[in-house]
């Protein structure tokens, strides 16, 4: 009686632990559909914007010839410390993400 008493508590134990990892699973697939779709319309309306300017006639105008500065270059207008060099930077990919958003540190 006692082992068939424990085999009964192991089976209820297991039903409700595979009860709970399906609620979960359940939440991550709503995440994930709720993820998906906000991205689907994130993309649909950068494809608007590409479409709209694709149509405009400056599209594929090449952009202006930058003219010298009417002001000289001195030591001051150099390199600003409020805008650092990006010259050796690297680009970001998705090894630099954590889940769930961010970037790693």
């Amino acid at each position: 009686i006692e082992q068939g008493l424990d085999q009964w508590n192991s089976q209820r134990e297991n039903e409700h632990a595979r009860k709970h990892d399906h609620h979960d699973l359940l939440q991550v697939a709503q995440s994930v559909q709720s993820e998906l779709t906000t991205q689907g319309e994130l993309i649909e309306e950068v494809l608007d914007i590409v479409r709209t300017l694709s149509q405009s006639p400056t599209f594929n105008t090449p952009a202006p010839t930058p003219r010298a500065s009417p002001i000289p270059m001195t030591n001051h207008h150099t390199r600003s410390p409020t805008h650092p060099d990006l010259s050796n930077s690297q680009p970001i990919t998705r090894r630099d993400t954590i889940e769930g958003g961010g970037f790693k540190e």
